[in-house]
């Protein structure tokens, strides 16, 4: 009765069947994959040295460093040398059709310089999370010394040697025959997905989309190097972070120092904001014979730093708390805005021409197509008018967010945004002048057969496109920037902020090159900014404390 009902399951009667012919493989797989998943995760990880085994067998005088190499030990053995095995001996097939050689290694090196980088930065703002801290580095005291960290790292290779040779190798190349790429991957992303329950909630959901990013690269590159190399980037990134920098990330570093000139109280924003101003005016001096009229904007810079001294004056005055903040948001935003506009008359100081062409040429290196053309296949009215609403609304997102992370987490908070935020506009800026590039807009516009059609949003998006953008201002991408940095702050200091902004804030991304304000380069370069400022933030709120401490100053 029973056999029968089992047949019944099976196409063809038999549940001989699932082992024989094309069935076999992936009956196998999906046999062998609960199974050993579930016994690294009760026997292999640290718990379970912790509890059975620390008694009996420890190395290096140091049970919680043998219970991290254990994790790692189980995991490169259940996961790597065992699905090595597998395939040679039970499935019978080379390991180059599993990802382990070298495949397209073109391919490799491109995706490894574009990933290596976002990894080794993405996973900055996690580490001021206390569950992140709580968790991770497994090993405890890997940030007592540089030579341990290094010691951890090599030990931490092993592990992501396993987990992918496991998820994107032995699962993902397994199944591709039986079930096509797309369920291939989409299944070893379910597993992996599982395999991460009891971690941090940002891991867990991050960990869908980095199986799907790896098991695609995977895939085109026929090889696992990339999946390897980058993951392993993104966990010692992670743990080097909350070894040696967590003291110095988010509320911890944030500075209270303030300079008195005059009876002005500068904080460490204003200083940033002012500084910029000279910087901006001493190149439009230096530079004259490159900068239109470099006098009125010097001038013009000379008028906002008072406008804005005024701004800041008043705002300590004030008794009011919404005023205070009203006045504090409006100087400071208004500036970014201003300092936004004014590097368009410096753009041309170093290269004196638009650098397009080198995008363009890499992009079509990269991806065989130039991105913002290739969307004018896909692009609809409803798909559009999503795109400029995520595009649009990043504007009102900038004071919103503000006031949200002033109520409920106080004045010490906002100027962390505040002066995060702007170092990552300023960077944008020097980028404009490094690097000139006009944008799509400007100089591939009458490549675009496609019109942007929409609704309202589109209309404030072309008129964004028609009043506030010059030719130039392009990459990094501040559109990209800022709203990293935005999304990470929401991360920091108001959770749900973060989950809800999670769709505008990706959207946002792919909307500047679907919206042809930007290359694709120019997105992903801002985000890479955007981490840059996250890690060098603290550095120069040390420096303004020991500015403001100075014993010339505090007499």
């Amino acid at each position: 009765m029973m056999k029968q009902f089992l047949d019944s399951l099976v196409p063809g009667g038999s549940v001989a069947r699932l082992f024989t012919g094309e069935n076999r493989k992936p009956t196998l797989i999906l046999l062998w994959t609960p199974l050993i998943l579930t016994t690294w995760k009760y026997f292999g990880t640290k718990p379970f040295y912790l509890q059975h085994l620390s008694s009996s067998f420890v190395l290096f005088d140091n049970p919680a460093k043998t219970a991290e190499w254990y994790t790692y030990g189980t995991a490169f053995l259940l996961f790597g040398v065992l699905s090595v095995l597998f395939v040679r001996f039970i499935l019978r097939e080379p390991l180059s059709a599993y990802g382990l050689t070298m495949g397209d290694w073109r391919f490799s090196l491109k995706a490894l310089a574009l990933l290596a980088p976002v990894m080794a930065l993405i996973t900055y703002p996690s580490a001021s999370d206390p569950q992140f801290i709580a968790e991770y580095p497994l090993f405890k005291g890997a940030g007592s010394s540089l030579g341990t960290f290094i010691e951890h790292a090599f030990a931490y290779l092993f592990f992501y040697i396993g987990w992918e040779v496991y998820f994107r190798g032995f699962m993902q190349f397994g199944l591709r025959e039986r079930f096509g790429d797309w369920y291939a991957i989409l299944i070893q992303v379910g597993f992996s997905c599982i395999l991460h329950i009891g971690k941090p909630d940002g891991e867990i959901y991050s960990s869908i989309l980095g199986a799907l990013i790896w098991g695609i690269v995977a895939f085109r590159s026929r090889s696992l190097l990339v999946p390897i190399i980058t993951h392993w980037i993104l966990g010692v990134s992670l743990d080097y972070y909350i070894s040696f920098l967590s003291s110095n990330i988010g509320l911890f570093r944030v500075t209270n120092s303030q300079i008195t000139i005059r009876g002005i109280r500068l904080r460490a924003t204003d200083g940033l904001i002012l500084a910029t101003l000279a910087f901006f005016s001493l190149l439009a001096v230096l530079f004259f014979w490159r900068v239109p009229d470099w006098w009125m904007l010097v001038l013009k810079n000379i008028g906002v730093a008072i406008v804005y001294l005024a701004f800041i004056h008043y705002s300590d005055r004030a008794s009011g708390k919404f005023l205070k903040f009203f006045l504090r948001v409006a100087a400071v935003t208004l500036s970014y805005a201003y300092l936004f506009g004014a590097v368009d008359k410096l753009q041309m100081l170093i290269h004196g021409r638009w650098m397009d062409s080198y995008i363009l040429d890499f992009e079509q290196w990269i991806f065989g197509v130039q991105p913002t053309l290739w969307l004018q296949d896909y692009t609809t009215p409803w798909l559009t008018e999503w795109l400029m609403f995520s595009y649009v609304v990043y504007v009102p997102l900038y004071p919103i967010l503000c006031g949200i992370i002033y109520y409920k987490k106080g004045e010490l908070a906002m100027e962390d945004y505040f002066f995060t935020l702007g170092f990552t506009n300023i960077l944008c800026d020097i980028g404009f002048i490094l690097l000139p590039v006009a944008s799509p807009m400007y100089w591939i516009k009458e490549l675009y057969t496609v019109p942007l059609d929409g609704y309202v949003w589109t209309y404030l998006g072309e008129l964004m496109r028609s009043h506030l953008h010059y030719a130039g201002g392009s990459i990094p991408s501040p559109h990209g920037a800022a709203a990293t940095i935005m999304w990470a702050m929401a991360y920091r200091y108001h959770r749900p902020s973060f989950w809800v902004m999670a769709p505008v804030v990706i959207s946002l991304y792919v909307s500047t090159f679907y919206g042809r304000y930007h290359y694709m380069t120019d997105v992903v370069v801002g985000i890479l900014v955007a981490f840059v400022a996250l890690a060098l933030a603290p550095v120069l709120m040390r420096l303004w404390d020991r500015i403001a401490r100075s014993p010339r100053l505090a007499s």
